[in-house]
């Protein structure tokens, strides 16, 4: 019925953190995936093999947030290509653009607020040059940082090559 509701609403993207309860968490994606949702998870770094990340993108995930210390090891060919399916996030807290040059990525989930609006910037131009997908978000802040964020989602989704959460409305769980 929940599920329903959201496609009732016009919800098409679903986001959902991970990381405590592996066995629910794929469950959950499976069932949204059968329902006809596209899948976010953010897995917050909890990851610690390339089977956690195996069996989410064998469910369906369309884009897995920072899996883990994999990072910065080698994928091997057990998984699709990074730049199909890896966000980043957490992982940009002490990073510069220049620094994502060897990474390969599909998304890029910023937070001006935490980032700086220079950095975010910085970021959204990378990603732009690489066609690939930028989220602005947020750090639960506050009602007026939380209208300012939405501004600028908007003022960026006037970037061609940009996709913004203004794209499609996206429920997270």
């Amino acid at each position: 019925a929940y599920r329903q509701g959201l496609q009732e609403a016009g919800f098409e993207h679903v986001k959902i953190k991970v990381g405590t309860s592996p066995l629910l968490e794929l469950r959950a994606v499976r069932e949204y995936r059968a329902a006809g949702f596209s899948v976010r998870v953010d897995a917050n770094q909890s990851f610690s093999s390339v089977d956690d990340v195996s069996a989410f993108l064998d469910a369906g995930v369309t884009v897995l947030e920072e899996p883990g210390a994999l990072l910065g090891s080698s994928w091997g060919n057990r998984l699709q290509p990074p730049h199909t399916w890896l966000g980043l996030d957490e992982s940009l807290l002490n990073a510069m653009p220049i620094d994502l040059t060897e990474k390969d990525f599909h998304t890029l989930v910023l937070k001006p607020t935490v980032l700086g609006l220079v950095r975010t910037l910085g970021f959204v131009r990378f990603a732009q040059e690489r066609s690939r997908q930028v989220y602005i978000s947020h750090s639960l802040e506050g009602p007026i940082a939380h209208a300012m964020l939405c501004e600028l989602s908007l003022a960026f989704g006037e970037v061609a090559g940009v996709a913004m959460p203004t794209d499609a409305r996206v429920m997270f769980t």
